[in-house]
């Protein structure tokens, strides 16, 4: 058997997570997601178990219940207009008025706190808030590809990665330019400097490559 993957029927028989089949299991992934969602700073571990149960719970919930597939804060409008409630209303899982109005423009990205209360508040799962963000480089790469030239500075890049939402990092702040910098360094299969502070995607990359990482 593979040392990355051990027996999956048999993880699964001892509880490893697994497709959801009702509501009941439903309740009882979304306890644990609150769990997990709630800690300050969790381990990679517990980050990697988020993203499971929580792709888990969207597969579920897009089955069978109507909140649309949409950007977080696309999500918080629907759920304010279904319910008939104002900005105003969901100050106190927000922290104030102003900091909601920031969330609806996109501004700023819910953290975890607000996801846990958001979730209590409307009875909903914290997956319905949360969209798990690519890795840099690969956020890089889509961008480049769609470039003619596959080729644009990391300034641009940068501002590309935040219009689309395509990474965030674990603060909530956007992939600056240096970042952006340092991932293309640390990827040389992947991306060479045609000039300082510009970026080219080397041939034969697609956007799921993953080859050539520099530990």
């Amino acid at each position: 058997m593979s040392t990355v993957l051990a027996d999956p029927a048999e993880m699964i028989r001892l509880g490893a997570p697994r497709l959801i089949r009702n509501d009941e299991e439903l309740a009882e992934y979304t306890r644990a997601l609150f769990q997990l969602t709630a800690k300050a700073d969790p381990t990679p571990d517990e980050e990697e178990a988020i993203e499971l149960m929580t792709l888990l719970v969207e597969k579920y919930e897009q089955e069978h219940f109507p909140v649309p597939a949409a950007e977080p804060a696309d999500v918080l409008r629907y759920l304010l207009e279904r319910n008939g409630l104002s900005q105003r209303d969901i100050a106190p899982e927000l922290g104030s008025e102003s900091t909601v109005s920031l969330v609806l423009s996109g501004k700023r990205q819910l953290n975890r706190d607000h996801i846990a209360r958001l979730s209590r508040r409307f009875n909903v799962s914290p997956a319905s808030f949360i969209r798990v963000s690519l890795p840099l480089h690969e956020a890089m790469k889509i961008v480049l590809l769609e470039h003619e030239s596959r080729t644009a500075t990391t300034q641009e890049i940068s501002a590309e990665i935040e219009r689309r939402g395509l990474y965030s990092r674990k603060d909530g702040d956007i992939a600056r330019a240096r970042q952006i910098n340092a991932r293309a360094k640390r990827y040389p299969a992947l991306f060479q400097f045609v000039e300082p502070g510009k970026v080219r995607l080397r041939d034969g990359c697609s956007a799921s490559s993953d080859a050539g990482k520099v530990a």
